[in-house]
């Protein structure tokens, strides 16, 4: 069981085209990927839920962070890794459709004790959960 994620990273879904996928929820990487850290503020939110649609199990995983950054990153086809206090590591994203959603919110609060920070969601609805990383 996921305890606390401390490190997400992203990398283009373009590099994930030779990714091994043994079920739903496990997976390895067969070429040296260059994922890219995102820093983030706080804690990094992970949901994973399972439904039937069509008669087909389809999971939703979605990924919620916050970040310092103001400026819009509009990220297109990307895919995350994420990395769990045991040293566990995630994989959101394939090298195929569906691509991960990502959606920027960037408040800019009439308080001086609102938030500054852009919330960022990632959103991947597809036929794999959230991916165990082995090997």
């Amino acid at each position: 069981m996921i305890q606390n994620l401390i490190k997400i990273e992203e990398c283009d879904c373009s590099q994930l085209f030779n990714a091994g996928i043994f079920s739903e929820q496990k997976c390895f990487l067969t070429a040296n990927v260059n994922f890219e850290e995102i820093n983030t503020v706080g804690n990094i939110q992970v949901s994973d839920e399972s439904s039937y649609e069509n008669n087909e199990l389809t999971w939703t995983t979605t990924i919620t962070y916050k970040v310092k950054s103001k400026s819009p990153l509009a990220w297109r086809r990307k895919a995350f890794r994420m990395t769990a206090i045991d040293g566990t590591k995630f994989l959101v994203g394939t090298g195929d459709r569906p691509f991960p959603v990502i959606k920027e919110s960037n408040p800019y609060p009439d308080k001086p004790t609102g938030t500054t920070l852009m919330t960022v969601t990632v959103t991947w609805k597809s036929r794999h959960g959230l991916m165990e990383i082995i090997g």
